[in-house]
């Protein structure tokens, strides 16, 4: 039997918005041409930098910034998924 995955509606805004908000910092990083312009580039994907310093399973940086983007992405789509299933308990009891 096939499973439907349901739809999130703040997981969709909570990843649009993180979207907007890497982009900004990508473009930042891209025309600053000041000293530690690219280190603003690091915020989007807190905290896995600073789980996997020193892992090197993709050698190219812009494909494992890519990735850690899309995993972030994925945990917030589950949260936002997570809070829209309160929200609808919560008014149920009410």
């Amino acid at each position: 039997m096939r499973r439907k995955i349901k739809k999130s509606n703040i997981g969709y805004s909570l990843i649009v918005l993180y979207l907007i908000f890497t982009l900004c910092f990508v473009y930042n990083a891209m025309t600053c041409s000041g000293m530690f312009c690219g280190l603003s580039i690091v915020y989007p994907i807190l905290p896995w930098p600073l789980f996997l310093e020193n892992l090197e399973w993709v050698h190219d940086g812009k494909i494992t910034y890519w990735l850690l983007v899309g995993l972030n992405s994925a945990i917030l789509y589950f949260l936002g998924f997570g809070i829209e299933l309160f929200l609808k308990k919560r008014k149920r009891k009410i």
